[in-house]
């Protein structure tokens, strides 16, 4: 693997590295994106995730499981769940160039799981990673756990 320059002014030339070394085509949205450092479809950023805990953290709701497998015999996994008050946060990546999301069987996948969540009584909300809502997070948060006091 190719190590990445950080910063736009490294941008053309991260392009040309990677236009010049990269092993698969890709569009030149995906290298620009991989250049900027912003999204690397192959890869898990742990910064989301811990930038998402920190965020919900300081806005003071429950904490928060990222990657919780809420069925034991199925491999579903929830981005971000809260336990104490069953919220899930889907984050549907690679929407807007036709990732794994929007594929059909991903997609018929995704329908399966969400239905299943429905099922089990957790409440979901989806959003792109680059437009999650954390005041609508806040809202429904402290709705549900306001619920559970009652």
């Amino acid at each position: 693997k190719m190590p990445l320059k950080k910063g736009i002014k490294n941008i053309g030339k991260n392009i040309k590295e990677l236009e010049e070394h990269g092993t698969r085509k890709r569009s030149k949205k995906q290298i620009v994106a991989i250049a900027l450092n912003v999204a690397n479809p192959n890869k898990k950023k742990k910064n989301c995730i811990s930038y998402f805990k920190t965020v919900c953290d300081k806005m003071g709701m429950s904490p928060c499981v990222d990657e919780y497998k809420f069925l034991p015999n199925r491999k579903f996994r929830i981005d971000h769940y809260f336990p104490q008050v069953n919220l899930a946060i889907e984050k549907e990546g690679g929407i807007f160039i036709y990732g794994a999301h929007c594929r059909p069987r991903r997609f018929l996948s995704d329908m399966e799981k969400y239905n299943l969540m429905t099922e089990h009584g957790i409440s979901l909300l989806r959003y792109p990673p680059s437009r999650i809502d954390y005041d609508q997070i806040k809202r429904v948060h402290d709705k549900l756990s306001f619920k559970q006091k009652i």
